[in-house]
């Protein structure tokens, strides 16, 4: 995708003493920076918003189109450090959100409402804090709750810190939000650009465990609608109790690729079972079929990476007939 950042460095703020002089630096929606952009965050970190409020004055950017912007002061306390140097506690941030205008966009982009959870992407700006770009994309919802454990410098860990937003993003703690369940989808469009897809994968399978059975009816159809791999979890949520479920099972069963093409895949081309067609994700990828609701698909994955990869070894192919 093109990159498309649109840098205002002509007129700085001049906001009261207490605000910072900053510019905008936007991105909108489809405007398609990719991961890199934000992991490149200096700080990463999960915050729960205690106060934002508007300051200083609007500032209108036309080209490619009509923005409004104005810069926003966030008060919040920062819960979980994923990357950076940010202490845990109280801090203070800034961020540009575009305002409502007759020419131009009729809803607010982004926003962060306070008494909620998100993980911002940060950077320092002279000696303010502030979003690592503006108006989109510089926050991710977070509804799984507080973690008290999570891998990042605090804890000296290697996780990458995509593998980290991902782990966090889609693992509930005891007081997770009411609405994970019903925003397990969007939840996993808004993260599965930060991880490799079968490592979101097996987050989503770890939900098929949950004790509420909205988290696992959700995921399994997550689950279904974004990977080729045919889950033994579908054919169950026929049986659900909710008639919406049901019915997305019943339409998802109907649109699953044939065992035959699937079969034909895994012997002929198996890197067009990847979802990131790359060749390192390849073994992670072919290792979900392992666990296809088709005993004879499981077989043949599992032939297929002890082939390709004669030498390691596969939990889910730990059975000559796959995994159950």
């Amino acid at each position: 995708m093109q990159l498309r950042l649109v840098f205002i460095t002509l007129i700085p703020i001049l906001a009261l003493a207490q605000d910072p002089r900053l510019c905008p630096r936007i991105v909108l929606p489809g405007d398609g920076v990719g991961e890199t952009f934000w992991l490149f965050a200096p700080q990463i970190a999960v915050v729960r918003i205690l106060r934002a409020e508007w300051t200083g004055p609007e500032i209108e950017i036309t080209p490619p189109q009509k923005v409004v912007v104005r810069l926003v002061s966030v008060d919040a306390i920062v819960e979980n450090v994923v990357r950076g140097d940010l202490k845990e506690g109280s801090s203070r941030f800034y961020f540009f959100a575009n305002t409502l205008s007759a020419n131009g966009y009729h809803t607010v982009l982004g926003w962060l409402a306070p008494g909620e959870r998100y993980l911002v992407f940060l950077r320092e700006d002279g000696n303010v804090l502030r979003t690592q770009a503006d108006v989109s994309g510089f926050s991710i919802r977070i509804r799984s709750g507080f973690h008290d454990l999570v891998p990042g410098p605090r804890m000296g860990s290697p996780v990458a810190p995509g593998l980290a937003i991902t782990r966090i993003a889609l693992t509930p703690s005891p007081d997770f939000e009411k609405g994970f369940a019903a925003n397990v989808q969007h939840t996993y469009g808004e993260i599965a650009q930060f991880a490799p897809p079968y490592e979101t994968a097996r987050l989503l399978r770890q939900l098929l465990k949950h004790e509420d059975p909205d988290v696992r009816a959700q995921a399994c159809l997550t689950l279904s609608s974004n990977y080729r791999y045919r889950d033994p979890c579908l054919p169950e949520l026929l049986r659900s109790a909710n008639e919406g479920v049901r019915q997305q099972a019943a339409r998802w069963l109907k649109m699953q690729p044939s065992s035959q093409s699937l079969l034909r895949s895994l012997i002929d081309d198996p890197l067009s079972l990847s979802k990131s067609g790359r060749v390192d994700d390849l073994s992670g990828d072919l290792e979900l079929f392992a666990i296809d609701l088709d005993p004879a698909v499981r077989k043949q994955a599992c032939d297929t990476l002890h082939t390709l990869l004669p030498l390691r070894r596969f939990s889910a192919c730990a059975t000559p007939e796959g995994a159950k």
